[in-house]
């Protein structure tokens, strides 16, 4: 386990040019669909590192053509095609917001109430990743039934790099978010 970390001048360094790489390809915002690229991290040697893989897992039925892009939280632990990744290859999915669709079909979006960042809990296998879902809080109930697997910042260690500490963080409940209807003419949201 790791218990403490630093960050050296070369560190910083590389985080922010990765960080201005990728401020350079959303230039201000960017939607993700399954099958894009995004940034995750995750870890590699025992320290976290920023990768960029595709959102998604091939289905299993390559006939399908289809990806796998959520997995319930609840059984992912029971699932052959998740559990050697959720138990060795969990990563985080830095997020400003999500998105749900009501009943009439408007775009919600969903954001952190008292930051500009939501951490998303998920895994990844290769070049690609999945988010983990849960039962909907009572602040997308009446929206969507699921939602994304939040964590919280002091989760982040735990949830990545604690051999155990993760079976409890896939039963959280997450915490209360903001929602906002979007409009087609003013995508910026973020």
């Amino acid at each position: 386990m790791c218990g403490r970390f630093y960050i050296d001048e070369e560190m910083a360094q590389e985080i922010s040019r990765v960080i201005k790489d990728i401020d350079m390809r959303v230039n201000g915002y960017k939607e993700i669909y399954p099958t894009n690229t995004a940034a995750i991290i995750k870890t590699e040697g025992g320290n976290m590192i920023i990768d960029n893989p595709s959102w998604g897992f091939s289905h299993f039925d390559p006939a399908k053509k289809k990806v796998l892009f959520n997995a319930r939280s609840e059984t992912v632990l029971e699932k052959r095609m998740f559990k050697d990744s959720v138990v060795n290859r969990r990563c985080v999915i830095p997020a400003a917001g999500f998105y749900e669709w009501d009943k009439v079909k408007n775009k919600i979006a969903f954001t952190a109430n008292n930051s500009r960042a939501l951490y998303l809990a998920g895994f990844w296998r290769e070049d690609r990743f999945v988010i983990l879902t849960t039962a909907a809080n009572d602040s997308i109930a009446d929206v969507h039934g699921r939602m994304p697997l939040i964590l919280e910042p002091g989760e982040l260690e735990n949830w990545l790099f604690d051999p155990e500490a993760y079976k409890l963080i896939l039963q959280n409940i997450p915490g209360k978010l903001s929602r906002k209807k979007t409009d087609p003419e003013q995508l910026k949201l973020f």
